[in-house]
C-alpha cells in the first residue's frame, strides 16, 4: 500500500472547507526515507502557495478573527467510493473538525497518521470562515460565501481572494456536517467530518 504524501493530503483537505490551493499535486507518492522531508516542505507550498495563502489579505492581515480550538483531526483511509452525501440543512455555529477520510477505490493510498492538521470553520447565513493550523504549525484563515442546491456544496472564497472552489457535496447529520471533496487528478476523495460546538 502506498501512503499518500503529507503534500496530497494537505493539499486534497485544505481544499475542504476553502479554496486555499488547486495547483497542488495530489498523486499518491511515498514518503519514504529523504521523500519524507520534501513532502513535508511541498505540504506548506501546496496548502499555500504566495498567490493564495490565507493571511495575505490585502497588506497581510488575515481574512477573520477566529481562534483555533480545534483538536488534531483523526486520519483515516477506506478502501472504495466515499458515501453517498444526503445534502441537507447547514446550522449557523462553530463546527471543529474532528476527523478526515481519505476514500480511494483502489486501494494504494493511505491517509498519514497523525495527520497534524486542526481546522475551526464558522458558519453565518452563506459565509463559512476557517482558521487551519497546518502539520508544520503554520497557520491560515479563509472567507468564502456558499450556496448549497441537493447535495452539492458550491463555494467561492472571498478572502484572501476571490476565486471559485472545487465542486463538494455534503451531508447533515445532528450535529456532524461532513464535506467530501474529489480531487480532479488523482480522483481520491476526502471526507472531513466537522463537528458543531
Amino acid at each position: 500500500m502506498k501512503n499518500i504524501s503529507v503534500a496530497a493530503v494537505v493539499t486534497l483537505l485544505s481544499l475542504v472547507p476553502c479554496a486555499c490551493s488547486s495547483s497542488g499535486t495530489t498523486e499518491p507518492a511515498s514518503t519514504e526515507g529523504a521523500d519524507a522531508s520534501a513532502d513535508a516542505a511541498a505540504a506548506k507550498d501546496a496548502a499555500t502557495p504566495s498567490d493564495a495563502s490565507g493571511t495575505d489579505a490585502g497588506g497581510g492581515g488575515a481574512c477573520n478573527a477566529l481562534v483555533n480550538g480545534a483538536p488534531e483531526a483523526t486520519a483515516n483511509t477506506v478502501k472504495g467510493p466515499a458515501p453517498t452525501a444526503t445534502g441537507g440543512t447547514i446550522v449557523d455555529g462553530t463546527y471543529f473538525q474532528t476527523e478526515f477520510t481519505v476514500y480511494d477505490p483502489a486501494g494504494t493510498a493511505s491517509a498519514p497518521s497523525p495527520s497534524g492538521l486542526k481546522i475551526t470553520l464558522a458558519i453565518k447565513g452563506d459565509l463559512m470562515e476557517s482558521i487551519q493550523t497546518l502539520p508544520d504549525g503554520s497557520t491560515d484563515t479563509f472567507a468564502e460565501t456558499f450556496v448549497t442546491t441537493g447535495t452539492a456544496l458550491d463555494r467561492t472564497l472571498t478572502c484572501p481572494k476571490k476565486t471559485p472552489d472545487l465542486k463538494a457535496v455534503y451531508s447533515v447529520a445532528g450535529s456532524k456536517l461532513t464535506i467530501y471533496e474529489t480531487d480532479p487528478k488523482s480522483k481520491l476523495v476526502a471526507g472531513s467530518v466537522f463537528v458543531k460546538q
